[in-house]
């Protein structure tokens, strides 16, 4: 199906919105409360909540619909930040840091933090500890604040970095991983209400989840509470680091696995199937197929609990905020480690959210790898003789 200019553009501000917003693990409240100001502003979503706090959306069906093989599109809320464990002062306090970095980030750590009225108040890091067995199973950073504040337990901080911005069609923004997947998931079921019920082959239903950055935390009580039913596939939405083989601006990749797992073969060649017709229709349209090893990924937790999963994820640039890390790993940088704004292609945006609109759309089962070879053996095995 078409994607609009002027549907592109209501895109875009949704992804730079939706970016903007502060979240980490276990901490998604803004990023909630966006969704359902989101789902109550239009009238055939349906939101509801798991048993594990993960909003669900779906669309209202009529009953020709209901038969409709199901298909749950997922993409995490949180994203690697500070969050406030003690308040020893109104200009003090001690942050756990939820997420995976390099230790050489927290160096002389800059961060800005977020009070419940979502005022803003600068601090910088003047003592690091180490996750301890038995005490904290993550970095602790001190912070002292540039100005008094009213922080309380629980409150967000995020690195301090560089305003969002544009720049060659670029998008340097807080947090893409996982925010952009959430975005383009939100778009995606905006392009879809336009569909009648009766021409959409597939249910198609989003789970948006809470602490993966420490450990798939939400998808696992997902999968233990049986939020989606065995029967259904289960498509993840990823941003993932990207390298020389994965450029950014190469498209959005259709991903064979990650640092742990394969995904479900059969569901990834019907994902690379829809990428390849989209290619075919329009030749500007790019994608890429890679394995993307450089993390890990909600569908291999949803595979480990009998699920059918595959992803289609955005290459990314300066992966968790870490600015120059492939020097920094290394050791190669001439100046510190600094955070950073992440960063991702608009046009990889685009597409991303036309490949995951027309998966959700006419999803088919995938193209028979037995009957093609046995076509390509009945055409070639005289060779044999």
């Amino acid at each position: 199906m078409n994607i609009t200019a002027a549907q592109r553009r209501r895109h875009l501000d949704e992804l730079r919105r939706i970016t903007d917003i502060p979240t980490a693990a276990g901490r998604e409240h803004r990023v909630i409360a966006y969704i359902s100001a989101w789902a109550r502003s239009r009238r055939n979503v349906i939101l509801d909540m798991d048993g594990v706090g993960n909003p669900i959306l779906s669309l209202r069906r009529g009953r020709s619909a209901r038969r409709a093989k199901l298909l749950y599109v997922v993409a995490h809320m949180d994203h690697p930040a500070f969050v406030v464990r003690k308040v020893r002062s109104p200009r003090e306090i001690v942050a756990e840091f939820r997420g995976g970095v390099r230790p050489a980030y927290f160096d002389d750590a800059r961060a800005t933090f977020f009070d419940a009225d979502d005022q803003p108040v600068n601090a910088v890091g003047v003592e690091v500890r180490k996750p301890r067995k038995g005490s904290s199973l993550f970095y602790r950073l001190t912070f002292r604040l540039t100005r008094n504040a009213n922080l309380q337990v629980g409150d967000i901080g995020r690195w301090r970095m560089g305003k969002q911005r544009i720049t060659r069609e670029v998008l340097h923004t807080p947090a893409c991983d996982n925010l952009a997947s959430v975005a383009a998931a939100l778009c995606m079921l905006d392009v879809l209400r336009t569909v009648p019920s009766s021409k959409r082959m597939l249910d198609v239903r989003l789970l948006l989840t809470r602490a993966e950055e420490v450990g798939f935390v939400g998808t696992i009580g997902a999968c233990k509470n049986r939020t989606i039913p065995k029967s259904a596939r289960v498509l993840v939405l990823e941003n993932s680091r990207s390298f020389a083989d994965s450029p950014i601006g190469g498209g959005p990749i259709v991903r064979i696995g990650d640092r742990l797992s394969t995904f479900d073969p059969q569901f990834t060649a019907a994902i690379a199937a829809v990428a390849e017709e989209l290619r075919t229709r329009n030749r500007s349209f790019a994608w890429q197929r890679k394995l993307m090893a450089g993390g890990m990924c909600e569908a291999t937790a949803f595979q480990a609990y009998g699920y059918e999963s595959a992803c289609v994820c955005l290459p990314l640039g300066n992966y968790h905020n870490q600015g120059d890390l492939a020097n920094v790993e290394m050791g190669t940088n001439v100046k510190p480690a600094t955070a950073a704004n992440e960063y991702i292609s608009v046009a990889d945006f685009h597409r991303f959210v036309h490949l995951i609109t027309e998966c959700a759309r006419s999803l088919g089962p995938a193209p028979s790898q037995r009957e093609r070879m046995e076509a390509i053996y009945k055409q070639r095995s005289y060779v044999l003789d």
